[in-house]
């Protein structure tokens, strides 16, 4: 990876993840310490980061929600190594959901030669499943959202409240120690009755989406039977101990 692509991945991690450490930073990266601190001080000299003790923050910054292609650009090793554990809990013949978020699309990539039916409320899953005559695809309708190529509101909700899924596998923007969160109001409410309708319940989150709070929480995190990640090591220690956290470090024989 070039350093000016670096730089930009760079300017939207620390815009998720403010208080995110650059040692942390540098094994995302998988560069030295001291490479992501000349990316600082170059930042910084542009006046697009303020410098702290041991990391950095855009100045000024609120939380932004990623487009769907730009999040394809980001921690793409990281979503691939979520989706190849995930995919160790669907086997031929289930009913699953797959969400919205690229992390789901890279799942969806691991299964695409099994007996299964797909429900979804996102148009790049559909499009991409509906070339797969071994894949029943069922999709939601509703108010398409651009951004996030997600169908939200009434109908939508109202489709899932009809409906029992025996897997749900989906992503979030954030995670705390309470709960599961998104930018978007209307994602929101359409993840919850998802979830809801949902007998097993499987969040698909990279680490650099932990101690991130958006404005629209959705989901306890206490309830659900996995949250799927890349590598424990690179979050707080204070999530490490839960019952409910498997990463691919530990699971990828």
């Amino acid at each position: 990876m070039g350093k000016e692509q670096r730089q930009r991945e760079l300017l939207s991690l620390l815009k998720e993840k403010p208080l995110i450490k650059i040692h942390q930073i540098a094994t995302i990266f998988h560069v030295t310490t001291m490479t992501i601190q000349r990316d600082i001080n170059e930042l910084h000299k542009k006046n697009l980061v303020i410098k702290t003790h041991g990391g950095a923050f855009v100045p000024g910054d609120v939380i932004v929600e990623l487009s769907h292609q730009e999040k394809e650009q980001i921690y793409a090793s990281a979503k691939d190594q979520i989706a190849q554990i995930a995919s160790k809990y669907i086997r031929d013949g289930d009913v699953v959901y797959l969400g919205a978020g690229t992390t789901c699309m890279s799942l969806l990539e691991k299964i695409l030669d099994m007996n299964i039916q797909i429900v979804t409320n996102s148009l790049s899953i559909f499009n991409k499943a509906v070339k797969y005559d071994n894949l029943h695809v069922i999709l939601s309708g509703g108010e398409l959202r651009e951004h996030t190529q997600m169908f939200v509101g009434k109908f939508t909700k109202n489709f899932f409240a009809s409906m029992t899924l025996p897997k749900a596998f989906m992503s979030s923007n954030g995670v705390n120690l309470d709960s599961f969160s998104v930018a978007n109001e209307q994602e929101a409410e359409v993840n919850h009755r998802i979830l809801t309708q949902s007998k097993e319940r499987y969040l698909l989150v990279d680490s650099s989406k932990f101690d991130v709070q958006h404005f629209y929480p959705f989901w306890e995190m206490n309830k659900v039977d996995k949250i799927i990640t890349n590598d424990k090591q690179l979050i707080d220690s204070r999530y490490v101990l839960s019952p409910y956290i498997i990463d691919y470090e530990e699971n990828k024989q």
